[in-house]
């Protein structure tokens, strides 16, 4: 089962040039080490067949996160420390694990009243619209069939109009497309679990549920992998082509499956999800909403339908290219140690509507690390493993492996994807430090993952304008928050002169940014920005700024220093110098360079 413990080999710094301007990476190395992506005709083909795939039989289940073959190792993952917690938490959500759960959503077979929620119903007694696929992977893991005929009772719930603990999840009259997709993706999981456990009339019966689903406007099978309603840019996009393409997926070929209409929306459901890669989210994670609509648009059933794609329709979606990945791998670069403890997610930029916390307790914000595993390329777990294992749950003994939501699929998939046994590595050591989505014109510059005195810089020129004044330059570092500057809107976005040390230099439009994290300044990070947005001053706590006149321009500079150490700009004849750090403007652009 190598899609759970494949790791790639770590880039490697280029070797460094003799000059006065600042040693850089050579273009070519540094391609490697931006996750820049250009998506034109030229990239690779997208997605790409899964070498030695072997498309499943008709009624060959599971299939869509692991398939039987897979089942041996699985259940050796289930007997180690780690799976064991997965399932005993597993357990947990489905109230003890043999037995229906006792409390049910009393708006059975009708939208709620306005409140939106029975969240406050008893976590683990409580019904969920993914019970049945918890039962099923206990069936999977244990052979019992009991399981299964749990998982059944659970699906005809749903059939009837049993509501989710969420009101506004139902597999009959959900509140919106949005709601349907996340629906009908959890009944098709339920039936690719249970399936071989179930008997031929109540499979034919689900399967035909799930084809002919018709719940209103925009709530068709049909409607949902085309996306019928918004449009990518929408966080609603992502949950409805990612819960019908778990549903066409899980029925496909099947036993009285119409296949003359399922094959068609499977390559329509293909098409939305590259969409939704590159017009709702940036080549870079960003997503055009901002980061609260993202995570619904990502959490609820796109992620686990990029894995279920490879799994059970041979095409991947995730290595050729790192959109896919960076959904999940722009939380490592943001996440951060919070000073005296615990975790804060410095989601800097607009939260537009819903929340832009990091918040892991929910259908929409959850999850994100049980399902992400199983959605980005293999060489980067170990740095996922690492944020996961040093930032969000540095406790062993109180690790919860992604399973803090009440939704029984959480732990069931970190079971699949978790890379148990594997070795962690810090995020310095795999992946770049510095981001840049060329699509959402976001960069994010971070010096390291270590502690409390992580610096991570961002700016954002591009995504959704919100009302108000443009953004800021955010600055998240030494145990302190520092907004500065402004993010004029600006097209086309530009990154230069990245080193490994995470310096680099941000063009978007008239605006230039440079970041040094060289320490040769005197200072832990040194910002120097020009043109449209720069300026403000800045004196609190480790942060100072200023400018000065020079080259024909004002040039703006902010220092973060925790030893108080903030030096001012001496100017030569072309050349300004932060103690040994130079900065010269040609062009309209910045260049950092050091004294020889």
């Amino acid at each position: 089962m190598t899609r759970f413990l494949g790791f790639g080999k770590m880039w490697c710094d280029a070797p460094r040039r003799s000059f006065t301007t600042r040693s850089v990476v050579p273009h070519s190395v540094a391609a490697l080490l931006v996750f820049t992506m250009s998506l034109s005709a030229g990239e690779k083909p997208w997605p790409t067949p899964v070498p030695g795939f072997k498309p499943p039989q008709a009624g060959e289940h599971p299939r869509l996160f692991f398939r039987v073959t897979d089942l041996p190792e699985l259940r050796k993952r289930a007997q180690t420390p780690e799976g064991k917690a997965m399932v005993a938490r597993l357990r947990e959500l489905l109230g003890g694990g043999d037995v229906m759960p006792t409390e049910f959503n009393p708006n059975r077979g009708k939208q709620a009243d306005g409140s939106g929620k029975f969240n406050d119903a008893p976590v683990g007694k409580t019904y969920t619209l993914w019970h049945g696929a918890g039962f099923g992977m206990l069936w999977q893991l244990t052979g019992d069939k009991k399981y299964a005929e749990l998982g059944k009772q659970c699906v005809q719930n749903a059939l009837d109009g049993q509501r989710d603990r969420d009101n506004r999840y139902s597999f009959r009259d959900p509140t919106g497309a949005l709601r349907a997709g996340p629906s009908l993706g959890a009944i098709a999981m339920a039936y690719d679990l249970c399936y071989d456990g179930w008997d031929d009339a109540f499979r034919k019966k689900v399967a035909l549920e799930i084809q002919n689903y018709n719940e209103g406007q925009f709530m068709t099978l049909s409607d949902l992998a085309h996306g019928k309603r918004l449009n990518p840019q929408s966080n609603h996009w992502g949950a409805q082509i990612g819960g019908a393409t778990l549903a066409l997926l899980a029925i496909k070929g099947d036993p009285g499956v119409d296949d003359a209409k399922i094959k068609p929306l499977l390559d329509v459901a293909g098409k939305s999800i590259i969409r939704n890669l590159t017009e709702g989210f940036g080549d870079g994670g960003y997503f055009w909403e901002h980061a609260g609509p993202g995570q619904i648009s990502s959490d609820t059933t796109f992620v686990p339908a990029l894995q279920a794609m490879k799994i059970a329709g041979g095409l991947d979606y995730i290595s050729p290219r790192s959109n896919a990945s960076m959904v999940t791998m722009i939380r490592v670069y943001e996440l951060m140690h919070k000073p005296g403890g615990g975790f804060h997610y410095p989601l800097r930029h607009p939260g537009s509507y819903g929340t832009p916390a990091f918040e892991r307790v929910g259908l929409s914000r959850g999850g994100q690390f049980a399902q992400g595993f199983g959605a980005v390329k293999d060489e980067y777990r170990a740095a996922m493993l690492w944020t996961y294992n040093h930032i969000l749950e540095p406790d062993a003994a109180k690790r919860s492996y992604d399973g803090l939501s009440p939704y029984p699929h959480r732990p069931m998939l970190a079971l699949v994807n978790w890379p148990i046994g594997a070795a962690e590595k810090n995020p310095a050591d795999v992946l770049p430090r510095v981001l840049h989505d060329s699509i959402r014109h976001y960069f994010v510059f971070r010096n390291q993952w270590k502690d409390a005195d992580d610096i991570v810089v961002t700016g954002l020129w591009g995504a959704r304008k919100e009302k108000g004044p443009a953004e800021r330059i955010m600055i998240w570092g030494l145990g302190e928050k520092h907004e500065w500057g402004a993010c004029v809107r600006a097209d086309p976005s530009k990154l230069e002169q990245v080193t490994k040390d995470g310096s680099g230099v941000a063009l978007a439009g008239a605006s230039c940014l440079a970041v040094d994290f060289s320490k040769a300044s005197g200072a832990d990070a040194l910002l120097v920005m020009i043109g449209p947005g720069a300026g403000g001053k800045l004196v609190k706590g480790t942060a100072k700024s200023g400018s000065i006149a020079f080259a024909g321009t004002t040039v703006h500079y902010l220092t973060l220093s925790k030893a108080g150490k903030h030096v001012d700009p001496r100017a030569d004849v072309d050349t300004l110098w932060f103690g040994k750090q130079s900065v010269r403007v040609k062009d309209g652009k910045l260049i950092l360079g050091t004294s020889p």
